[in-house]
C-alpha cells in the first residue's frame, strides 16, 4: 500500500519530543516525504483552566489553530480538534453514553477538522489512549483508509472503566493492524477479547532507543558527580515512601528523581529534610542521555497505586533499553517479576528492593543478554513502515 499522507491520532503533543514510538514514528514518515499530521487528541475544553505541561491554555490554544515544525525539509502539523469531554474524576457521576457523547462532540463540526487538517489521509495510527473514541467518526469520512492501532499500554490492562475497554474492542475488531510494543500484550488480547481476536493483523513492532546515544560519554550533571546515584527518570507516579525510607538507609547514596509531576507538599517537606534525596521537576529529552550514562544504577520504584505489577501486557520498556544500551543496572519495584529474566532485577517488597540497591550500586557495565541492537529507533521505524505496507 502506498501512503502519501498519515495522521498520527495520540495522547502527546508534538513539542513535548517524548522518545517515545508516535514521536519517532511520526518524524520518520515526514523525512520520508509522507506528508504527516500529530492529531492530539484528547483535548477538552476545561484544560483551559489547567497548568500541566500537556494541557494548558496555550495548548488549547496553539492546537486549535494548528501547529507548524519543521523536519528535516518537510513541515509536521500538530492540531486538535476541542470537545466537551470532562474531567476523569467527574466522569463517574454521568452514564457511559454520556461520556462518550461529550468526547465526540465540539462547538467546532468534525467535519470543519476533515477539511482543513486531515484531508487526503491514507493512513491513521491510533494511540491507546481517548483516540479510540474517535475511531466510527475517523470511518464514516474515510471508509477507505488503513486504520493502524498501535496500543503502547492495552486499555483493557490499564482502564476499569466498561465504556473505555468497550471501545477498544470496538477497535481490535475495526482496526486493520494492530501494532504491539511486546508479545505479552499479544497475549491479553488474545484472552480478554477472543470473539474479535483476529491473529492475522497483528504484529509486534516494538519501542525504542537511540542506541548510539546512550553508549557515548558525556559531561556529568553536577548533582551526579563524585556521588554513588540511583537515577530515576520517567513520568509514572514513583513510590515516595519508598524512596525517603531507602535515602534514609542507604545514605551514602544519592537517590535522584526526574519526573515532571508537581509533588505535595507533604512530600516536598520530606524531600527537603533528606540531603540525599533530589528531585528535579522534569529535563528536557534531549538532555536525558548524560544523565543516565552518567548514574551508577537506574531505579523503576513505581507506586502500587500505578499498578504495575498486576500488569500482564507490561514488557521491557524504552526506559529498560536505555540503561541496557548505557550497561546500567537496573532495580525496579511493583512490575511484573517475570522480568527479570531480561536481566532486570525485579522487587515487591521495600526490604528487598533497598537491599537490592545497595548490592549493585557498585556494579560496572552489565552486560545484558538480550541484544539491545535489535531495539534502535532506526530499524523500529522500518518493521513500522514495513508493517503498513504488507498487504497479505
Amino acid at each position: 500500500m502506498k501512503i502519501s499522507k498519515i495522521t498520527f491520532i495520540t495522547y502527546h503533543n508534538w513539542k513535548t519530543k517524548r522518545h517515545g514510538g508516535f514521536h519517532q514514528f511520526a518524524e520518520y514518515t515526514c523525512r520520508q516525504g509522507i506528508e504527516t499530521v500529530f492529531f492530539s487528541f484528547s483535548r477538552p475544553y476545561y484544560i483551559v483552566f489547567k497548568k500541566e505541561e500537556r494541557l494548558n491554555r496555550q495548548v488549547f490554544q496553539s492546537l486549535v489553530k494548528g501547529c507548524c515544525y519543521e523536519v528535516g525539509k518537510y513541515s509536521l502539523w500538530n492540531v486538535t480538534w476541542p470537545t466537551f469531554a470532562l474531567p476523569g474524576f467527574l466522569r463517574h457521576y454521568f452514564p457511559n453514553s454520556i461520556n462518550r457523547w461529550l468526547m465526540c462532540h465540539s462547538f467546532i463540526s468534525f467535519h470543519k477538522v476533515v477539511k482543513k487538517w486531515l484531508k487526503g489521509t491514507d493512513c491513521f495510527v491510533f494511540e491507546s489512549c481517548d483516540a479510540v473514541f474517535l475511531l466510527d467518526l475517523i470511518k464514516s469520512y474515510f471508509p477507505k483508509s488503513l486504520i493502524v492501532y498501535r496500543p503502547s499500554d492495552p486499555l483493557v490492562d490499564f482502564s476499569n472503566e466498561p465504556y473505555i475497554i468497550d471501545a477498544e474492542k470496538h477497535m481490535i475488531d475495526i482496526a486493520d493492524k494492530i501494532l504491539l510494543v511486546n508479545n505479552e500484550s499479544l497475549d491479553v488480547y488474545k484472552k480478554v477479547f477472543p470473539d474479535v481476536f483476529d491473529m492475522s493483523k497483528f504484529y509486534v513492532v516494538s519501542n525504542g532507543v537511540s542506541v548510539s546515544s546512550y553508549m557515548k560519554s558525556y559531561e556529568c550533571p553536577a548533582i551526579l558527580k563524585d556521588k554513588l546515584t540511583a537515577l530515576y527518570i520517567g513520568a509514572f507516579d514513583v513510590d515516595w515512601n519508598l524512596m525517603i525510607r531507602a535515602a534514609k538507609e542507604l545514605p551514602y547514596i544519592t537517590f535522584v528523581i526526574i519526573t515532571p509531576h508537581i509533588l505535595s507538599e507533604k512530600v516536598n517537606k520530606y524531600i527537603n529534610e533528606i540531603f540525599n534525596l533530589i528531585h528535579i521537576q522534569g529535563i528536557l529529552p534531549a538532555e536525558v542521555p548524560k544523565w543516565i550514562t552518567n548514574a551508577n544504577l537506574i531505579l523503576q520504584p513505581f507506586s502500587e497505586n500505578v499498578g504495575h505489577f498486576s500488569k500482564k501486557s507490561l514488557g521491557l520498556t524504552a526506559q529498560n533499553y536505555k540503561a541496557m544500551a548505557a550497561k546500567k543496572p537496573i532495580v525496579t519495584y511493583m512490575i511484573p517479576m517475570h522480568l527479570s529474566r531480561y536481566g532486570l532485577i525485579t522487587t515487591n517488597k521495600p526490604e528487598d528492593f533497598i537491599r537490592a540497591v545497595a548490592e549493585n550500586i557498585n556494579r560496572k557495565n552489565v552486560e545484558y543478554t538480550f541484544d539491545i541492537s535489535e531495539k534502535d529507533w532506526d530499524k523500529q521505524c522500518v518493521l513500522f513502515m514495513n508493517s503498513l505496507k504488507n498487504d497479505e
